[in-house]
């Protein structure tokens, strides 16, 4: 797609997708072209099944999704029979959200893992109840450069987010991080910038992270197993050669309640 715009108007009526892959298809977006003013209960407006998305140019923004279960405010990723791919070398996904996980982009933990790869561009100003800008369960993430900011974790009302201001890796997933910069998210649990959990890896380096705020611990990353008291930490954070700084944890919890798991306040940069 070049120089094509693909605007549904937020019709509340369509409840779908504005582009769905199968069967080892491929989609590129180059400059010029927006995918915009999807509204939709499910998946995402864009949804990729055993296929791949290349994003050189353009722009993927003001989407809504109103999930119940699964999807993504841009791109979703599953493979049920082979795994499928985005990898983003230019252009700008934001303001787009989602009511469940992944406010931009997001694998699912289907048959075959899926991968993200972030090679340049903007990924900005998008929300979700978990993973501001980026879900990863039972998948791959790389990032070699680009810039990853300004995105939310967050839920309005009484009941908090997921953490992963803009970034979670989880379930058997893996992370490589060797450049760009990641800044400015916000999540209010825990994990300003980026969580790791659930029997998953992130190796960093070459990486700038800064000011990024969680409103329990972690201002920067969050690195824990399950939510649950006692439950054994499985998941591994390496880093080498990067900058991390001017992270908050505003650690609004009571320590009387979690005094000992993943829940107790603290770590500015990280826990």
């Amino acid at each position: 797609l070049e120089n094509v715009i693909l605007d549904t108007k937020g019709n509340e009526n369509l409840y779908t997708y504005a582009l769905r892959l199968s069967n080892n298809s491929q989609l590129k977006i180059e400059d010029g072209t927006t995918i915009t003013g999807t509204y939709a209960m499910n998946y995402a407006p864009i949804v990729c099944y055993d296929s791949s998305v290349i994003m050189n140019g353009g722009s993927i923004c003001h989407n809504t999704l109103h999930a119940y279960s699964i999807g993504a405010g841009a791109v979703m990723l599953a493979g049920l029979n082979q795994s499928s791919t985005f990898e983003m070398n230019g252009g700008e996904i934001y303001d787009n959200s989602n009511d469940v996980e992944g406010g931009a982009i997001s694998t699912r933990g289907t048959r075959h893992s899926s991968s993200i790869i972030i090679n340049g561009g903007k990924i900005h100003s998008n929300t979700a109840r978990g993973g501001g800008a980026i879900f990863v369960t039972k998948g791959t993430l790389k990032m070699t450069n680009g810039e990853v900011y300004n995105n939310k974790a967050i839920i309005e009302g009484d009941t908090s987010g997921e953490g992963g201001g803009a970034i979670i890796i989880q379930n058997n997933s893996t992370a490589t991080l060797t450049g760009g910069k990641i800044y400015n998210n916000y999540s209010d649990m825990s994990g300003g910038a980026i969580q790791v959990y659930a029997n998953s890896d992130l190796t960093m380096s070459n990486m700038e992270i800064y000011n990024n705020v969680a409103e329990t611990h972690a201002g920067a990353i969050c690195v824990a197993d399950l939510y649950q008291k006692d439950e054994e930490t499985k998941s591994i954070l390496t880093i080498s050669n990067s900058k991390i700084y001017g992270n908050l944890a505003r650690s609004r919890v009571s320590e009387d309640n979690h005094v000992s798991d993943p829940f107790s306040p603290g770590g500015g940069a990280i826990y």
